[in-house]
């Protein structure tokens, strides 16, 4: 386990996972938050960040972790790891509001907004995003092993099993 993504809806605790397993591992950790681009998503800022994290997967080890679905399968294809955090979309609507209030109260520049579109992302996820994943995991099942997690108590029995 060198190069780690980790996915899922927005909401599902991805940061909280990449955080503990950084802390086990000592993997270099980068964040690739959808929402922090911007509203309306230009074609010379997805190219940047295209880029950007081109150049985070060509490094030798790393956690990446995020939503932003035009780099997945970038990160994908080089990742050996790919986790799922496949939590319920009230629980990440629930997580998405907790962690919106957590970074208004620390001020956060450009993640303390409450975004109605992030909801419908939210609830229509598994419609929307899951069919890609799905699809993307199965090109790559050759060279990466494949982690879900469902839960609070899958993570921690995860990041116990490692054992790092």
């Amino acid at each position: 386990m060198k190069k780690v993504m980790i996915m899922g809806c927005p909401g599902s605790d991805k940061s909280n996972l990449a955080y503990r397993l950084n802390k086990k591992t000592g993997l270099d950790l980068y964040h690739i938050k959808d929402d922090t681009i911007s509203t309306n998503h230009t074609e010379d800022e997805k190219n940047t960040w295209i880029s950007a994290v081109n150049e985070i997967a060509q490094k030798p080890e790393w956690i990446i972790e995020g939503t932003q679905s035009i780099t997945f399968e970038t990160r994908m294809k080089m990742a050996d790891t790919v986790i799922f955090v496949d939590e319920t979309p009230l629980r990440c609507v629930i997580g998405y509001i907790k962690e919106r209030i957590r970074e208004s109260i620390r001020k956060v520049p450009h993640r303390n907004h409450f975004r109605f579109r992030m909801i419908k992302k939210i609830m229509r996820y598994n419609k929307d995003f899951k069919p890609l994943i799905n699809q993307l995991i199965n090109q790559n099942i050759d060279h990466i092993e494949y982690i879900e997690l469902r839960n609070e108590n899958a993570v921690s029995q995860f990041l116990n099993d490692i054992g790092a």
